[in-house]
């Protein structure tokens, strides 16, 4: 799982510095259900962990504090198929530790995101024919440092989808699209 994101964060550094950075909105369009998101003092469990052991004892994998997106839709009208690659969720505040929070989801966690939603899926990717598709299970991200537990805390974020797709001579072709969101953290009083 590692290395898979290792090796998708280096192909997207060299696509980015070799001048071929990603085309925003050609086909391609990223909508949430909520622009809301609501950060819990509380641990949860992965899709991955829920849907890979097939059993609902599973502990707890992702650390509080975290978030979810219950819905977020991909829409893709290219004449290739779209490979997703990663989905990156970064939120800012003074009131987080360190100001920025960021979030990368790929390789096996992306995939069990969208299982059971009818999209393809095999074991290394995500794939997009044409059309909208939506996750069947929240996205999920833990280990959100608040500054102080006991204030509220309110921010931004923003949900970056990166992809690859085919130019006409089979080349690949990076694409992305994004969304924004606002997040909120209610205090322990």
């Amino acid at each position: 799982m590692k290395k898979a994101l290792v090796l998708m964060l280096a192909a997207s550094a060299y696509y980015l510095s070799s001048g071929c950075a990603p085309s925003q909105g050609t086909g391609f369009d990223v909508s949430l259900g909520s622009s809301q998101v609501i950060l819990l003092n509380t641990s949860t469990k992965s899709c991955q962990a829920l849907y890979a052991s097939n059993t609902t004892t599973t502990t707890d994998d992702i650390s509080a504090v975290y978030f979810s997106i219950p819905k977020l839709t991909i829409t893709w009208t290219g004449a290739q198929p779209l490979v997703v690659q990663y989905i990156s969720i970064g939120l800012s505040s003074a009131q987080l530790g360190g100001s920025e929070f960021s979030c990368i989801v790929g390789g096996d966690t992306l995939l069990y995101t969208w299982y059971g939603s009818g999209v393809t899926t095999t074991t290394t990717s995500l794939t997009i024919n044409s059309g909208a598709e939506t996750n069947a299970c929240p996205i999920k991200c833990g280990s959100v440092t608040v500054s102080d537990k006991k204030k509220d805390a309110y921010g931004s974020g923003t949900v970056f989808v990166y992809g690859l797709t085919k130019d006409g001579s089979g080349n690949d072709v990076p694409v992305s699209g994004e969304s924004y969101i606002q997040f909120e953290y209610k205090g322990v009083k």
